[in-house]
Order: C-alpha cells, then structure tokens, then sequence
C-alpha cells in the first residue's frame, strides 16, 4: 500500500510538471483577448462574406435522394444524374414574397424545393450542424444557429443572376457548391458590401472539390454566366432557433470577435475532457488552476442585488453576450473588493507613527449564466488575472473603523467595490467548482437530474463525464472533499454521488466512490487500529448504507463490491459508524443480498463479542441503548430469514449483553416483551436468548442506579407477567438487598425504602396477583417485609401527631409516598382477602402499628387511597381489615385536635364510608366528626363551607333521618356559639373588631339548616338567640345585615317560605327603618336602590310607615331628597302600583315635601354661615357662624403657612358651607396676620336654593298625580280607599290643582299613557329648566309638543324614541342643581 502511494505521488509530480510545462508552451494573450472582445481591429468584407474549399475526403456527403427519384444522386454527381435532377426541377424565379417573377435577364436557373431533397452522410451527423462545423460559427444553447436547406440550384451554360438578396429573418445565406463530373468553367460569383467588391471563383477542381460559401444578410451577390459544363449547389438559410436571443446587427463582427477569442485562447479550446484521466492525473495545484482563470473589469457599477446577467447595461451586456457563444467557456459574474491599503490618521498629533495594513479581498456572490447564486471561495488577483484595464476607484466608499483602542488612533478604510465576468475554461470547470464550490456543483447536478427526464445520449455522456471528474477529484483529494464542507450534514455528499452513479449507470464510477470510501484520509499503516473517527468517511449515515445498497441491487452486483464493502467494516469504523453499518446489513437484506447482509452482520458480532474482554469490556458499558437496540433489532432481523440465521450470532449478543449497563440490560427486557406481549411468543420468536438474557438480567441487575430506579417498576410488572417464578424471587432478592460495600448504610436504607414505597404504590402491579399462586406467594413476601420496614422507619419518616405544618417540610414529597405505598399493601391484603388468602394475626399487629403513627389528617389521605384503589365497595362490609383501621380511625378522631382537618379530605371520607352500606361505621364517623366541629377551634367559615358542602352533595339524600338530624342539631350548636361570641364582642369595651363576617356566616349557616330541616314545626331555639343580637347592633351593621339578607335571595329563593327566618328578618327590618338609617346611606344611589327593594320585596306596611316616618322628617335633607327621585323610576313606579302600603307611603312623602315646600318663605340676609366647618381652626369655625363680617387671625406662624391657609380658605369654602375673601396683612415688611372677610355670595347661593327648591314643587305634584292615575288605570287600591285618599290630596294643594285642571282643559286627548306622562312632567319644568337641557333633548321636545294635537302617538314614536321620554319624566322630578 506504501509503495502504491509512492507510485501514485509520482504520477502527480509527473502530471505536475506536465501540466506546467503546457502552460508556459499555450500562454494566453490577454492583450490579443482584450482585442478581441472590444471588437476594435477593423471591419473587412471578409467578415460578411467568404468561400471556403474542401475535398471530398473531408466532408463525408456521400450523395443526395430526391423526392420521385427511385434512386439515389451520389457525389460526385454524374451527368446522368444531372439530367435526372434536371427532369425533376423546375423554372427559378427572381425576386422574394409576393414580388417574383420570371426574368431570364435576371436570373437564368433551375431550381428544386429542399423539402424534397434529402442528404446521405456517411458518419452518424446531421448536415446542418456539419455546415456550421466548417463555417465555425457559434452552436451551443444561446444562439443556436442552424442552416435550413431550402433549395437545390441546377445552372446550365449561360446560367447566372444578378444582385440577390437573403430571404428576411435570415442571418445570412450559405452555398454549398456540390461536385460534379466534368466541373464547370465561369459562374463566379460577386458579392458586394460598404462599397467593397470581391470575387468568389468556384470552378477550379469543381469536378472533385465542395466551396462552401458564406453570404451576410446585408451583402448583395449576384453570379456571371456559366460558359462551360454544369453547377449544382445546395442554398442555405442560416437562422438562429433560440427564440429568446436577440441576433447582433453586427453579426459578421460578431462571428469575427468569435474567432479571434477562440484564437486567443486556443490553448483552452484543447478539450482534456476527451482523455480518460487517472485520479492523479486531475490533482491539479490551486495555482495551475487560478492560471486558466481570467476576468474583465466591467465598465458600469452594479449593486450587489443588481448584478446579473439579464440586468447588465452597454458594453458590459455586450461582452457578456459575446463570451457565453463561447462553448469552450464557462462564464460567471462576481462582485469584490481587491486588496487596498489603510491610511491611518491618528486622532492625535503626537500619536505616533501608524502603519499601513494590507486587507485582503473580499468577494460576494457568484453568479453563472443562468443567475443562480453560487457559492465559491475563488479569489481574483487582478494583476495576474484581470484582461484589459482595471479601474482602481470606481464605486470606492470610506468607512470609520477603529481598530486599535491602545493608541486612540482611527483606521480609515476605502473600500473599492468592482463587479467582474470571470472565464475559465469549461473542461476545467468540474475541477474548479470541486475545490471552490463543491456544495453549487452539487446542487447544479442534483436540477440537471431532475430537470431531464428523457436522457439523450450526448446529454448522459457529458453528465457521465462531468461525474468522473468529480468522484476522480474526491479519490484524488478526499480530506478536502469530505472534511471541508461544514455546510454539508454528514454523509450528505456520498450519499448523492452514490444516487448520480444509480441515475446515470455510472457503474465504473460507483466503484470508485467505494474504494475512496474505504480509504484512510492519510495512510499510517503502522497505526490502523487507532485511526480516529475524523480520518475517514466510510458510512456516516443511514442514507449512505441505503444508496450502497441500491447501487449494489441495481448497478454493480455484490461479486465485485464485496472487497470494497469489507474495507467500510473494518472493527475501528464499527465503533465510531455502528449504526449506519448496522443499516447497511438490514438494506442488503431487503434488497435480497444475503452474502452481503451475512458479511455485515458477522463482521459486526465479531466486533462485539471482542467487547467483553479486556478493554472492550469497559467500552462495551459506554454502548448507548439506541445502539444496543439497534444492534438487536438487526440480530433479530437477521434471524427471521433461514438465510441469514446464525446460532454463533445470538451467542455472541447474549455474552455482550451480559456486559452492559443494568440501565441499558432493562430497557432492551422491556422493548422486547412490550413488541411481543407473551413470554410464549417471545420464547418462538428468539429461543434461548431472551432466557439468557432475563436470566442475566434478575441475578445481576444493579436495581439501585438511579436510571434504573426509574424504570423499576415497569421490570417488575415485567417479569410478574412473564410468570417465572424464579426470576422474580430473584429480582425481588436483588430489591430486598442488604448494603454493600462500599454503600453507606443510612443513605441506602433511605433509598431503598423509597424504591420499595414506590412499587407498592405501583396499582398496576397489584392488577396481575391473580395470575398464579407462587406469583401471589412471592408478592406477600414482598409487602410483609415492606410492612416491617415500615414499622422500622415510622417514627422518623411519618408524621406524627395531629398538627399539619404551615410550609412543608424536605420529607413531604416522601411522606406522601410511604403514605401511598402503605395503602396500597392494605389493598393487596384486601385483595388476597376476597380471595379466600387467610389474613394472618402478624399483618394485622403490623398493620396497627403503622397506622398509631398516623395524624387525624394522614389517616384520611390513608383512607380516600383504599377506596379509590378498592373498587368493590361491596367487599368493606365484610372486610376484616377495614373494620380493623375504621375502629383505629375513631379511637383516632376521640383525641382532642388541635388543627382543623381538610374539609375535603371529611366529606371524600364520609362519601367512602357510605359506600360500604354498613351503618354503624357511618354513624360512628359522623358522631366524631360532629363533635370536633362542635369543639374545634377553627374559623367558623371552615365549619360552614363543611356542612353546606355535605347537604349540597349527593351523600344529603343518602343519609337517613337520624343522621341528618345529628347534622342539623352539631349546625344549631355551632350558630349558637358563634352568635354568643358576637355578643361577647359587642358587649366588650376594649378593642373593636369586625363581626360582621361571623355574623354573615351565622346567619347563612342558619339559614341552611332551616331549608333543610324536615317541618316548620320541628324544634329550634336558634331564631331566639338571634333577638338580643339585633337590640346591639348599629345602624350600619343593621343596614349591611338587611341589605346582605336581601341580596341572598337568589341564592336561597325560599326565604319568605320558611317562617322563622321571614319572622327574624321582618323583625330586623322594622328596627331598622325605625332608625334614623339615612345618615348611614350617604347619598349613595346604589345603596338607596337597594334599601327601596329591599322594602318592596319585603312588602311589609310597617316598615314602609316607618320609612315614610324617617324620611319626612330629615326635609331637606339631600339623602331623603335622593329617595324622592328614586320614586320616579320605571322599575320603581311599577312596584309602587303592586303595593298599597308603599304607594301610600309614598305619595305622603310627596304630600310632606310639597307642604313644606310652600309653607317655606326666602331667607333672610345675614353673615351668619352655620353650616361652615374648618378642621383644625376652631376660633375660624366659630368666626364664620357668628354674625361678625370680618376677623384677622394670627395663629399662623409663617408667610408660607398663611398663603397655604388663604388658598385652602377660598378653594374649599362651597364644599364646607362657606364663602370668604382672605388676605395676608404685612406690618414693617414682615408677616402679621391673615385677614378674613366673608361675602355675600353665601347667602346668593342660599337664596339660589330656595328658588331651586320652590320650583320643585311643581314637578313634585305631577309626580305624585301621575303615581295616582296610574293607581287609579291599575286598580290596585280599593274604590273608598281611593276616593280617601283624593280628599286628603286636594285638601294639600287646592289652588295650585285647580291651576293644572283649567291648563288641561284646553288640551287634546290622548289615550297613550307615555304621552299623558310627558305632558304633565313638561309643564313643571319652567323656562330656565328648559334651556339648561342639553340641545339634544330640547329639540326633541319641541318636537314632541308640536305632535301632541296632530299626530298619534304610534306616529310620534318615529320621530321621538322612548329613551329621550324617560329622561324627560326622570329630569322633571329632580331640583335643579341635580338636573345641571
């Protein structure tokens, strides 16, 4: 192998030296190129016209068929064959389209139609391309010339034409002068072009010699007579069949800047393509290749999103087009900055001296022809590589960089932006992208195969071509193929070269591929078991193992892959690539290579059996499960076929599986059986080794590492299902263990008892006991010694007492578990009970010894997990061992608790309990329960949510009558004791407190029992413990407890059917209103609403005569004068019509108000301000309510104080009852006193009120009539009653009725009651009421009143909406300062 790669850097050197030695011998002329390019030499006539002579042997037309001749013309052609051609041609007419005619003058020729010629050539070519091979013009995709025959030419003696022209939408014209026995003499043709003349002769040698001429669409050409013999020549129409390339004007410079580029660089247009290259032969240096590498400055400036090929502008668009006819070449555009030094100004002068640096080139996108982005690492030296003038500033910028803080000087950086086209030659161009831009060739061959469905075989041989270069570069280089694309995932790069040689056939190649794929990066023979991962490619992934497979089943068969594919297994790559070889193996086997997947597959075993001895063995417990798993599941794989199945293979597993980790040895138990469910199965499927390795797995399992304590319950539900006894005592040894060295004793017990607490708790588990009867053996063992060791640890790991801790403590979450775990081994005793399993005395002591440890509060957690793991409630009737911990729970609940217990954890117990039917476990419970609650020292909130959950719940109608009223009578005394402690309280002068949340809780609580109490009738002395309560509380508290009442009417709709709660709290709502409750409403709106329907609900006459009462007598007060509006509304109106004693009490407080109002006369001036208040300046206070006009107060120690006095003064004297004017007096220019005088605008405001309230009176008198005409439509109130109260009316206001009944006279009738309402309200408002409306609503009523006697009502209604009439009632009944 050394002396191999000796030879083959031999090679190399010599290639090396081949290559340069070419190089120096071809050098390319840039100046020649830069020439060419610029079409700068000068036009001739040779460039629109030529003739071009060529023998027989060189063109391989071999003869002509004509349409209705038999046989064929061959060439030479004879004059026989003339003849035949002469009898079936026919007259040439002179002219083009339409303007033809027959002028022997002109034109004097035969002619035939080349639809009916057909050409023979004797090589596999087609005629069109072989004229332009001779002419040299451009054929490749972008302009794609073609010539079209269209007419064959037959010319006898005296046969010519004068000045033809070209056919329109033609480049030009080409003549194929064909030969013919005897030639011809004469028939020279003429062309002219640009006032240039020249002449073609075509006789010499026409008998054995083809002219093949050229005539430019712009050039006029005629031919002299024929004065001996016979012509005969082929006419072509040259065009271009790219519909979307424009042709040049300029077309002969065109071809003629064609030719000289192709001279220039003719050492490119040497195709090294054609040679079958070694994979040395292309290991080219990257400097020979930057050598065949040029560029072109382009003249304009292009943005980096601007620059491609289509947006090219002037010359630049020229030169691009010109290059890319160039089939040899490959063109692409870039945009970069060449290198440029750094001036350095120092921001200092005495800074030092700077340095100028050399940044280095930076180049942007890559662009080729068709303007896709490509991505390559080629940098440009525009001194050895630039063709033509390079412009140094174009497109420059400076940019501010600071780079060195130490010195504080600035880097100005001008950075150059060029935009290049960059040539190379196109048989270099798979070589340049493989060390350039390996990721874009890549990408490019991935579309060329997508894109082409059909194959053509020129296109398969060039994209053949193209992949032997590159799968020859990747042998030659493979460290800088492989390890030099970050951007690629692993195994990306092989596996796409593997599906070009599938999609291609590339079979030769495929091969080649392999073999580098077996190949170290750099060959150290002497170290080959230690190569690292990084110093092969071999199979990085799962794609790879699969294209290697499909190429094998497709292309190249296993005999000859077989060596390549041994060198990818090698032990050293299955270590670092196991699974994608593992992948291999299974691909192989789908494919039906069964040597190939046998090979794999015993390689592999190999490997691992070597990992359990010695130092394998440690690197066989750092084998990942996902690689374990993998490796059985190809074992597996291989087994099920009787090709592949080897008994020495699961040998060599099971002595690698007994080397893993104990972690990875359960999860590859689990998978298995969790895939095939029965140990029966299981045992068909895979034999002796699932035995061996559950053998292995129950004797050796290290049960306390903690990736395995997390799975322990699954392995042990595991083998309970699998049925052997064996391996589960085992296991369960292996659980049960004592320490080991060197495991510290304390922490191990700890985790053990944690381990064990958790499968106990496991109830999956205890599903499966009934499988047998050994498994069921083994089990109790298991939880007897749970039982022990829980005894053992109760007193440290199990809350003891009956106090629960406000913040739980570290050992909670164990505690929990223990908890769980202890209930669950009561379960499986349950269980083994039901059937027919003898509870032994031992379990029982055991079982009273850990639940004595147990709180009040564990013990019901305890508890709620038997019933919810027991199903069968039936079976507790007849449970010894729930009678054993029921009779435990009420010694238990007989201590005196000092913490109140979880409400929920008491009804989840009771509802358990009710369950097992048996009555004098549930009278037992409820006994204690009751009791504590009674005792309890818990808040009284708790005790009501308790009791109002339970009757709420389904568990009230499954109680019997006793229970119940054990329930209701614990509730009587708990309300009691809690009305007596509000007594206490309220009796107790020493600290206040808030008692109203005690009482509401009382009170809700009273009013459960009563609703469920089983007759009215039934005794209760909690409605009398009530009385005393309400002769000491407060106004206030009376209020909220009235109003709270009312408001949980919706929650207990039938309050006013149970008479001892209707009674107490019709009781309470007489002394309230028999109270002066107004100060305590505080004008509040919400609240007054509520109080009035708390009276209307209650409908009691009392308590509306002593509402009446309290309100008539606190005129004017703005709280009464609050109720009076309420009266107006809607809702309330309506009300007041249902009730007789609120209607009544209503309308006297109307009655009340409008007397006062009237009897009351204007106030007398005075500078008196009784109502005045001022906080914290009583000699102020007093000033302003006596009769003095002035004062000056001294008291104030400061000018700022004063100033700050004055203006408290002034700003709040409306809001406190008084109007003053204050000033600082000043005395030898310090601060002397304040001076205080009041002003008259007091008693204007006073005076305002008065007129205020005098024009209420109206509104107020058309509101109680409305509220009796109303009473009177409904009628509600009994005729003698009625007419009682209409005396009592007119006796009130005589005069001012009278006034309303004579305005009424006059008006129309209107039957609608809305606009009976608007009317009356309407006329009590007076002028200035009016204009203070807003404008909105004083439209509306001008037009309301212009309607009133001609429009109906429901007419009315379209123009006035309803909501702007309730405001006008609503407005009416207010004063005025309210209605502002």
């Amino acid at each position: 192998m050394a002396a191999s790669g000796v030879e083959e850097r031999t090679e190399a050197t010599s290639l090396s030296n081949q290559i340069s030695t070419v190089t120096q011998e071809n050098i390319i002329d840039r100046d020649l190129l830069a020439k060419a390019v610029t079409q700068s030499g000068g036009v001739t006539l040779e460039d629109f016209a030529f003739v071009k002579q060529i023998s027989v042997d060189n063109f391989p037309l071999t003869g002509l068929s004509v349409a209705d001749l038999v046989e064929n013309i061959s060439i030479p052609i004879s004059l026989e064959d003339f003849s035949k051609l002469k009898d079936n041609s026919e007259k040439s007419y002179h002219g083009q389209g339409l303007n033809i005619s027959y002028d022997p003058s002109l034109k004097e020729a035969l002619e035939i139609n080349g639809s009916r010629v057909c050409s023979l050539i004797s090589e596999n070519l087609d005629l069109s391309s072989l004229i332009i091979h001779h002419m040299g013009l451009p054929s490749n995709e972008l302009l794609n010339v073609q010539a079209k025959l269209r007419k064959l030419m037959l010319y006898e003696i005296g046969g010519h034409y004068i000045y033809d022209f070209n056919p329109f939408d033609t480049i030009g014209t080409v003549i194929l002068q064909i030969p013919i026995e005897k030639g011809h003499e004469g028939g020279h043709c003429e062309v002219k072009q640009n006032g240039i003349t020249e002449v073609f002769k075509t006789d010499s040698k026409s008998d054995g010699t083809f002219y093949l001429s050229f005539l430019h669409g712009q050039c006029k050409h005629s031919m002299d007579k024929v004065t001996k013999g016979c012509k005969l020549a082929l006419v072509f129409d040259l065009v271009c069949t790219n519909t979307k390339t424009i042709v040049p004007s300029d077309f002969p410079m065109f071809l003629t800047a064609i030719k000289e580029i192709k001279q220039s660089l003719n050492p490119w247009v040497l195709d090294f393509s054609k040679r079958n290259l070694s994979h040395n032969e292309i290991v080219c240096s990257e400097k020979s290749l930057e050598e065949q590498i040029l560029f072109f400055d382009l003249k304009e400036n292009y943005g980096k999103r601007n620059l491609t090929f289509q947006l090219l502008r002037g010359k630049d668009k020229k030169l691009a087009y010109l290059l890319q006819f160039c089939s040899y070449l490959d063109v692409h555009l870039v945009n970069f900055t060449p290198k440029k030094p750094n001036i350095t100004q120092p921001q200092v002068a005495d800074a030092g001296e700077s340095s100028a640096g050399v940044d280095q080139e930076k180049f942007g996108q890559w662009i080729d022809t068709d303007d896709i982005i490509r991505n390559l690492t080629l940098k440009l030296d525009w001194e050895q590589q630039c063709v033509g003038p390079f412009r140094p500033c174009v497109s420059s910028s400076t940019v501010l960089q600071e780079k060195d803080s130490t010195s504080g000087s600035t880097t100005m950086e001008r950075c150059t932006h060029h935009s290049a086209l960059v040539i190379w030659p196109k048989h270099l161009s798979v070589w340049i992208y493989c060390r350039y831009g390996l990721p874009s060739l890549i990408s490019r061959m991935e579309n060329l195969l997508v894109s082409t469905s059909h194959w053509q075989n020129e296109e398969r041989k060039m994209a053949t071509r193209d992949l032997h270069q590159l799968i020859s570069f990747c042998c030659a280089q493979p460290k800088l193929v492989w390890a030099g694309q970050p951007e690629m995932q692993k195994g990306e790069l092989t596996s796409k070269l593997l599906n070009f040689c599938i999609a291609l056939r590339a079979r030769d190649e495929g091969l080649d591929l392999l073999k580098a794929l077996g190949k170290n990066f750099e060959e150290h023979p002497q170290e080959l078991e230690k190569i690292k991962a990084g110093a092969f490619e071999g199979i990085q992934s799962e794609q790879v193992a699969q294209a290697i497979a499909k190429f094998q089943c497709q292309i190249a068969g296993w005999h000859d892959m077989a060596e390549l594919v041994e060198r990818l297994i090698t032990p050293n790559r299955i270590s670092t690539q196991l699974i994608p070889i593992i992948k291999l193996a299974e691909y192989l086997l789908e494919v039906n290579c069964v040597e190939g997947a046998n090979m794999v597959g015993d390689s592999i075993s190999s490997s691992f059996s070597k990992m359990g001895h010695g130092a394998g063995y440690t690197q066989a417990s750092k084998v990942t499960h996902y690689c374990v798993q993998t490796y059985l599941g190809m074992v597996l794989l291989l087994e099920r076929n009787p090709s592949t199945s080897s008994h020495s293979r699961m040998e060599s597993f099971v002595i690698f599986f007994s080397r893993l980790r104990s972690s990875v040895q359960c999860r590859l138990v689990l998978n298995l059986v969790a895939q095939n469910g029965t140990l029966l199965k299981i045992t068909k499927l895979y034999g002796f080794m699932f035995h061996d390795m559950c053998r292995i797995l129950s004797t050796d399992c290290k049960i306390y590492v903690p990736p395995v304590r997390c799975i322990a319950v699954d392995l042990l539900q595991c083998f309970i299902q699998l049925g052997n006894v064996k391996w589960l005592e085992s296991l369960i040894s292996r659980i049960c263990r004592v320490p080991e060295p060197p495991e510290i004793p304390g922490i191990f017990n700890a985790v053990k008892m944690d381990l064990i607490a958790t499968l106990i708790s496991a109830s999956e588990l205890w599903e499966l006991t009934e499988s047998s009867e050994s498994i069921r053996s083994a089990l109790t063992s298991f939880v007897k010694y749970y039982l022990i060791l829980l005894v053992d640890h109760s007193s440290t790991l199990i809350e003891s007492g009956n106090t629960i801790p406000a913040i739980p403590d570290a050992d909670i979450y164990r505690r929990e578990t223990l908890l769980k775990s202890f209930s669950s081994s009561i379960v499986f005793f349950m269980r083994m009970e039901r059937m027919n399993y003898s509870i032994e005395s031992f379990h029982l002591s055991v079982i009273s010894l850990v639940l004595t440890k147990l709180s009040v509060h564990q013990f019901f957690r305890f508890l709620i997990d038997i019933f919810q793991q027991f199903t069968t409630a039936q079976h507790f009737i007849s449970s010894v061992i729930i009678r054993h911990v029921s009779s435990v729970l009420s010694s238990k609940m007989e201590e005196n608790l000092t913490v109140m217990p979880r409400r929920e954890d008491i009804l989840d117990v009771i509802k358990c309990f009710i369950q097992t039917e048996d009555e004098s476990l549930i009278r037992s419970l409820l006994d204690q329960v009751c009791a504590n609650e009674i005792t309890g020292y818990w808040p009284l909130h708790e005790k009501h949510t308790l009791f109002k959950n339970l009757m709420l719940c389904d568990v009230w109608g499954k109680l019997t009558a006793k229970k119940k009223s054990l329930i209701l009578n614990t509730c009587d005394h708990i309300i009691t004791n809690g009305i007596n402690d509000v007594i206490r309280k309220l009796d107790s002068t020493s600290v206040s407190t808030n008692i109203m949340p005690v009482l509401f809780e009382c009170v809700q609580l009273f009013l459960l029992t009563e609703k469920n109490r089983f007759s009215a009738d039934e005794q209760c002395g909690v409605a009398k413990v009530f009385q005393p309560l309400l002769a000491k509380l407060s106004i206030s508290q009376l209020m909220d407890l009235v109003v709270n009442l009312f408001m949980w009417e919706n929650e207990y709709p039938s309050l006013k059917k149970i008479p001892r709660i209707y009674i107490w709290y019709r009781d309470a709502c007489r002394r309230f209103f028999s109270l002066n409750f107004l100060p305590v409403v505080k004008s509040e709106v919400e609240r007054a609403i509520k109080i009035l329907n708390c009276l209307l609900w209650l409908n009691d006459s009392i308590c509306w005569e002593n509402f009446g009462f309290q309100i008539c007598n606190s005129f004017p007060l703005d709280e009464s004068k609050l109720f009076v509006i309420l009266a107006s509304r809607e809702d309330i109106r309506k009300a007041l019509l249902d009730s007789p004693s609120a209607l009544n009490s209503i309308v006297a407080i109307l009655s009340h108000w409008i007397d006062k109002l009237n009897s009351s006369g204007a106030p007398q001036f005075s500078w008196k301000q009784p109502k005045a208040v001022v906080h914290g300046h009583p000699q102020v206070e007093a000033f302003l309510r006596s009769d003095a006009e002035c004062m000056s107060y001294f008291k104030l120690t400061s000018t700022k104080d004063s100033l700050c006095f004055c203006k408290e003064l002034i700003a709040n004297g409306p809001l406190y009852g008084f109007s003053v004017k204050a000033k600082n007096r000043y005395k030898n220019g310090k601060f002397s006193h304040c001076e205080i005088l009041k002003e008259k605008s007091h008693h204007d405001h006073l005076l305002e009120e008065f007129i205020v309230r005098k024009t209420e009176v109206k509104g107020l008198e058309k509101l109680r009539e409305s509220l009796l005409e109303e009473q009177r439509a409904t009628a509600n109130i009994n005729p003698p009653e009625l007419r009682r109260q209409e005396r009592t009316d007119e006796s009130t206001s005589i005069g001012q009725r009278d006034g309303h009944v004579q305005a009424d006279e006059g008006e129309e009738e209107v039957d609608n009651e809305h606009l009976k309402r608007y009317i009356s309200t309407r006329r009590s408002l007076d002028p200035v009421f009016t204009l203070s409306l807003p404008t909105y609503f004083r439209n509306q009523i001008t037009q309301l009143e212009a309607q009133v006697g001609s429009t109906r009502f429901q007419d009315m209604t379209q123009t006035v909406d309803n909501e702007t009439l309730e405001m006008i009632n609503f407005l009416g009944s207010q004063p005025r300062n309210n209605q502002l």
